[in-house]
């Protein structure tokens, strides 16, 4: 179900929850796109269901522990018939909370640890700083959501959209090219891949929206990635 609430306003209250947790936790997924953004007023925001966060936990044991600790500050387990392990409500928001040892619930994202250790820090508009992936982990941890959804269309993945959207913001790319060789090469990689699939320049468009300006803002965002993906 979509929440009411902006990703922002979920953000903030979902941090706020965490109290003493908040300095252990990095924020990741569509939630947090907006905190991407350069070009706030011509960029849209894109609903989400829910809130994603990543916690350096190594073992079941550790998790256990932190999840009694959720506990004690008022999350609950999402009970509902299906939800993931990681799922908790706080306030009537949905929280997934994934430890990034992907042994411990059985699955996670490979750019997790090391995102996790180049994390950088972002501000809400309360002024409460949350730690998030800095940009390229965040485009690369969508590239491989992406995938491990099963790839499948590019005009129908959020993973896709929120990357689109935040490339286009950008008023330039420099963000993007301070990275570790890993995660440089990895990029460089999969974008040589999907630049040459029509359907995902097709969804660039799409995600961009049509406008005067669309068509030309949709060139910039694929010929960036063709640079990128050409890099020494």
């Amino acid at each position: 179900m979509m929440s009411e609430k902006s990703p922002i306003e979920m953000m903030e209250i979902v941090a706020g929850g965490f109290g003493d947790l908040l300095e252990r936790v990095v924020f990741v997924g569509g939630a947090t796109t907006p905190l991407y953004y350069e070009d706030v007023a011509a960029t849209r925001i894109r609903p989400t269901t829910d809130v994603d966060c990543v916690v350096e936990i190594a073992s079941r044991g550790q998790y256990n522990i932190f999840e009694d600790e959720l506990r004690r500050i008022k999350f609950k387990n999402d009970m509902k018939q299906g939800a993931p392990l990681c799922r908790w409500i706080y306030e009537d928001i949905t929280v997934d909370v994934m430890p990034i040892n992907e042994q411990i619930l059985g699955f996670s994202n490979r750019w997790y640890p090391e995102g996790i250790r180049n994390a950088t820090i972002a501000s809400l508009p309360s002024g409460r700083g949350i730690s998030i992936l800095s940009l390229p982990y965040f485009v690369a941890t969508k590239l491989e959501a992406f995938k491990n959804r099963g790839g499948g269309d590019f005009r129908m993945s959020h993973d896709i959209e929120d990357i689109v959207i935040v490339l286009d913001s950008l008023f330039d790319f420099n963000r993007m090219h301070s990275a570790p060789n890993s995660v440089t090469q990895y990029l460089q990689e999969e974008f040589k891949i999907i630049i040459n699939d029509d359907q995902f320049i097709e969804s660039v468009s799409g995600y961009i929206g049509y406008s005067q300006t669309s068509t030309g803002r949709a060139m910039r965002v694929v010929d960036f990635m063709k640079e990128y993906s050409l890099k020494k």
